[in-house]
């Protein structure tokens, strides 16, 4: 049987660390970044309530500014010559991840992922996130993703 379709996690797996680590140490949240994680970790916390309580932290803040602290994330070596290598193998590459949607679009955008997908939060006109959470996307939801990409590939 042949792999056709690879899908990756950000958060610990393409990304050191997480992506709202380094958007909190940037951005002067990081405290409640390691309480929440301690809280999830040890399963006094969901991924939802996680993602209800960080979603503040975004409200007034705009996409471009996120996505330009972003830039600066420790990632693995290696990550844009794996990609090359598995496109060329006609793979179809994914990212679904607890993570924002906007970090999962950024890194989309930046190494050539096919398809992303993640917890998503409202806009305004300019760009600015408003702290609601606009779509769920937790541990859960990965797998049925997964399989409805799938599904709608023939795979």
């Amino acid at each position: 049987m042949r792999i056709r379709t690879v899908c990756f996690d950000l958060d610990g797996t393409l990304v050191i660390g997480t992506a709202d680590a380094h958007l909190g140490r940037a951005l002067g949240f990081m405290e409640d970044i390691v309480e929440w994680d301690r809280r999830y970790v040890a399963g006094e916390m969901t991924a939802r309530e996680f993602a209800e309580k960080d979603a503040g932290h975004y409200r007034g803040r705009r996409r471009a500014d996120m996505v330009q602290i972003l830039k600066d994330t420790p990632v693995i070596a290696g990550i844009r010559e794996t990609i090359a290598r598995l496109h060329s193998e006609k793979m179809f590459l994914m990212v679904g991840t607890l993570a924002w949607a906007f970090a999962a679009e950024h890194f989309q955008k930046e190494y050539g992922f096919d398809a992303t997908n993640g917890c998503g939060m409202g806009e305004d006109s300019s760009g600015a996130f408003d702290g609601v959470i606009s779509n769920h996307f937790d541990e859960y939801d990965k797998a049925s993703w997964v399989e409805e990409l799938c599904g709608k590939r023939g795979i």
